[in-house]
């Protein structure tokens, strides 16, 4: 008994705050609406009992976890493009350098600067 009670609850008070966030979200001035709203929360909570014990229950199926193997892993992108590293530095040293700073290309070399 005391589980039915703290499971109405625990869902009124979501439904409550539901309820409070989507009218305050809009920003709801209409009076009428507004009592609408309420008088439907409350008929909602009051006939809440009687769902969660004489409803039907509504499964939510969730998926196994994948079980992931190292072995047959496919390599990231991350790891290709670490493996393309070598091969693009060893192109480089064909590029324009600039003669201060080893190791930097010079961009001023390849965009005119006017």
């Amino acid at each position: 008994m005391e589980r039915l009670l703290f499971e109405c609850a625990v869902r009124s008070t979501l439904i409550v705050a539901a309820a409070a966030a989507v009218l305050t979200g809009t920003r709801m001035k209409n009076v009428g609406v507004l009592h609408s709203a309420w008088t439907s929360v409350l008929v909602i909570m009051l006939v809440l009992p009687l769902l969660v014990a004489f409803g039907h229950p509504l499964p939510l199926r969730v998926l196994p976890p994948v079980q992931q193997n190292a072995e047959h892993m496919s390599p990231s992108t991350a790891e290709k493009v670490l493996s393309l590293l070598p091969q693009i530095y060893k192109a480089l040293p064909e590029s324009p350098r600039d003669a201060g700073k080893p190791g930097r290309v010079s961009w001023a070399q390849w965009v005119e600067v006017d």
